[in-house]
């Protein structure tokens, strides 16, 4: 029997713009000898158990520094959504926690989250096999356990800005995530199937929210929470 893994969106306003969790399947190999990457066992055991999330909206950032001041500007009319929301959604992390005066740290809620009633550890990564608009890009990963931690995803990014402008097409995947058990062994083929936002989980949601700004390492968090949880918290 498959692995009943469950996700739905944390909020309700505008979700009917955010694509669905895809399965990836590489596609045969598109080259003219048939000998390509995509032809290699290795690479296309890589793409096993991925799901892709896509964009919900068009992007295109310019960065800017004038006189040691830094600034992200949306350039329009590539850009889909509105500069006050972009405004709410961006969240730029504190200089000293980039990699380099070149290299800023951001992210965007992802209202994406996931629970499973067995001991699951989620990974989220870069979409590595995606068609890009830009490649300047990449994603801060993470995995975590989604039987005890529920909290939703980011999309948390580090963008060279020395390779130019930052440009993601609505519908482009922007990361991928996969499943694991409680062993570490892949789960290639979850039952993923979309859940409803019940009471006990807006609880545990809450329960969650906002830890790590005030609170480093959560390992002990997450076991004591896996412990004080319902049995069943997926509700179909």
């Amino acid at each position: 029997m498959a692995t009943k893994i469950g996700w739905c969106f944390v909020n309700v306003e505008g979700t009917a713009g955010y694509p669905l969790p895809e399965k990836i399947s590489l596609a045969k190999d598109p080259s003219v000898t048939n000998r390509g990457h995509f032809s290699c066992p290795a690479v296309r055991a890589s793409a096993q158990g991925l799901f892709s999330i896509g964009s919900p909206f068009s992007l295109h950032l310019r960065f800017r520094k004038i006189k040691n001041v830094v600034s992200f500007v949306p350039v329009y009319p590539f850009t889909s959504i509105n500069e006050a929301m972009l405004a709410q959604l961006f969240r730029l992390e504190p200089r000293e926690q980039w990699r380099s005066e070149h290299i800023p740290l951001f992210q965007i809620p992802s209202p994406y989250f996931f629970i499973s009633d067995e001991p699951i550890e989620i990974e989220q990564c870069h979409p590595m096999f995606a068609d890009s608009s830009s490649l300047n890009w990449r994603l801060i990963p993470g995995k975590f356990n989604i039987h005890g931690w529920q909290r939703p995803l980011n999309w948390a990014v580090e963008w060279d800005t020395r390779c130019g402008d930052l440009i993601i097409r609505a519908g482009e995947p922007i990361y991928y995530i996969r499943f694991y058990d409680e062993s570490g062994k892949l789960i290639v083929s979850p039952d993923l199937v979309k859940t409803k936002l019940t009471e006990d989980l807006r609880e545990r949601l809450n329960h969650a929210a906002g830890v790590t700004a005030f609170k480093r390492g959560t390992a002990a968090l997450i076991r004591s929470a896996s412990k004080d949880r319902s049995e069943t918290l997926l509700k179909s």
